[in-house]
């Protein structure tokens, strides 16, 4: 037999293995974030972010149109939920919001109640 038997279980739960390469640019309406460089620009103005803004804007536009539990944010942002508590994550949401939605007619970051923040798409969202 040649190869591995079974998939592992990052591929069995995204559906690609884990060393897959990751987008480098992510788009959402016009909202560019480049990970590579660390840029981030809402109709082409540039966002001035912090790195933990940063690492949270991404994890939500890397799963643009899902619902992302805070206990995801937590993990992929902080690490640990000894490093995050709700009022971070709040606070956090809130001072991206004022970077990113503030002065645009559309707002893209939501929070669904009790299940967690999303990032959607609206020319794509019923």
């Amino acid at each position: 037999m040649c190869g591995r038997p079974f998939p592992r279980a990052s591929e069995r739960v995204n559906g690609q293995p884990r060393s897959a390469p990751r987008p480098k640019l992510l788009r959402v309406d016009d909202l560019v974030l480049n990970s590579a460089t660390y840029d981030a620009t809402r109709a082409g103005k540039e966002i001035a972010l912090s790195q933990t803004e940063f690492r949270l804007l991404e994890s939500l536009m890397r799963r643009s149109g899902q619902i992302v539990p805070r206990s995801v944010l937590v993990h992929s942002v902080w690490g640990s939920h000894d490093k995050a508590d709700n009022n971070l994550i709040d606070v956090t949401i809130y001072q991206l919001r004022k970077k990113v939605d503030r002065d645009h007619k559309v707002k893209l970051i939501k929070t669904i109640r009790n299940l967690g923040y999303a990032i959607r798409n609206p020319t794509k969202v019923r």
